[in-house]
């Protein structure tokens, strides 16, 4: 059995303005963006950036205790590189302003973006989502692709669908079992 998360109390009252009558929930979860891989990479250059800045200013007071007067350029030349390290950190640790909340129901599913004051809701049916793409990671976590949306970028496309969700193999289960019941047309 699909495990069904809570959403913040912000995503379920969007859902509930949302909803359809009729239109049973089936599934909800939110993404849990410090989970999400490629926030340790930000982390260790966070790191490198403090240590460089530490350096640059430690060298800095040496040089000016000995008397050297150009240790005052080579201090402040770290100045930078520990502000952007202060920058950074709160970046990466501060709390993630967007939620997002993703959801299946009997007749559609959404993906719910709420950031400040702006929210997004993206709704696709079962003729939008036929074409399911899931990328799993090992602990069984991963994303659920809907489909793709271009950029500006030629040749780049951005997916679009359920990402960073746990048992995605069972949320795939539930959104084909949904919307595909009866149909054989992908082979499963």
């Amino acid at each position: 059995m699909l495990r069904t998360a809570e959403l913040s109390p912000e995503l379920a009252a969007v859902l509930e303005q949302e909803r359809e009558r009729g239109e049973q929930l089936l599934w909800a979860a939110q993404s849990q963006p410090e989970t999400a891989p490629g926030r340790s990479g930000g982390i260790a250059f966070a790191i490198v950036m403090f240590c460089v800045g530490l350096c640059f200013v430690i060298a800095g007071v040496v040089m000016v205790r000995s008397g050297d007067g150009s240790g005052y350029m080579l201090g402040s030349a770290g100045v930078p590189a520990l502000i952007f390290f202060g920058w950074m950190l709160s970046r990466i640790f501060s709390p993630n302003s967007t939620q997002t909340g993703y959801v299946i129901t009997t007749k559609r599913v959404l993906i719910i973006t709420l950031n400040g004051a702006q929210r997004e809701v993206r709704s696709f049916v079962p003729r939008d989502a036929n074409l399911l793409r899931r990328v799993e990671r090992l602990d069984g976590a991963g994303d659920l692709i809907l489909g793709d949306v271009a950029t500006t970028t030629p040749g780049y496309a951005q997916n679009i669908g359920l990402m960073n969700v746990a048992d995605v193999r069972g949320v795939e289960r539930l959104v084909r079992e949904t919307f595909f019941a009866g149909d054989t047309r992908d082979g499963r």
